[in-house]
């Protein structure tokens, strides 16, 4: 069965015309959770511009369907054709077995990039920090006063300098022995 495979400036072209709200068939699967058949582009009135568009791109019809995420985020499998008779039962069906199974692949991607970005968040808390308690300890001994004091201090130098908190403790270890606190994890 022939199918019209859009090239990159067709791709950029589609996509633009179907970035906001209502404007094509993808757009409207992103709203839903039903999928939308496009059948003939050049009938459709809900989108005449991008109906023109598809045409000019020799696409004559589109089928959207939607991929449910997890916390509203929605995908859409996008399928553009220039023969009058791709999408039957058939294909649609296939389709959303497909979109079920891409479905499944995205929320996989999500979780693991989820789980490498608190990773990623713990080891910086970790370095902050490691730069940061020496600070204060040096704070509390130089002022005698308590670690939430200053911490506090700190605080406020660093909000004064427009720094961050640990900018200024690596500062002040680095002016007080010469060389800063390193974090070390093993793996």
């Amino acid at each position: 069965m022939p199918c019209c495979t859009p090239g990159a400036s067709a791709a950029r072209t589609l996509a633009q015309l179907q970035s906001g709200p209502g404007e094509g068939p993808v757009s409207a699967a992103l709203e839903g959770t039903r999928g939308v058949l496009l059948n003939k582009a050049a009938e459709d009135s809900r989108c005449p511009a991008c109906a023109a568009a598809l045409l000019d791109e020799g696409v004559s019809r589109v089928l959207a369907v939607p991929l449910v995420l997890e916390e509203g985020a929605v995908a859409v499998l996008g399928l553009y054709s220039a023969d009058p008779k791709a999408f039957t039962g058939i294909v649609v069906r296939g389709a959303e077995r497909n979109g079920h199974h891409a479905r499944k692949a995205l929320l996989l991607a999500r979780r693991i990039t989820s789980k490498a970005q608190v990773a990623q968040d713990l080891e910086a808390a970790m370095e902050s920090r490691t730069a940061i308690d020496p600070a204060v300890g040096i704070i509390m001994g130089q002022q005698r006063c308590s670690q939430d004091e200053a911490f506090t201090f700190l605080s406020r130098a660093a909000s004064n300098r427009n720094q961050k908190p640990r900018t200024v403790a690596a500062g002040l270890e680095e002016n007080l022995n010469g060389t800063g606190a390193k974090t070390h994890f093993e793996t």
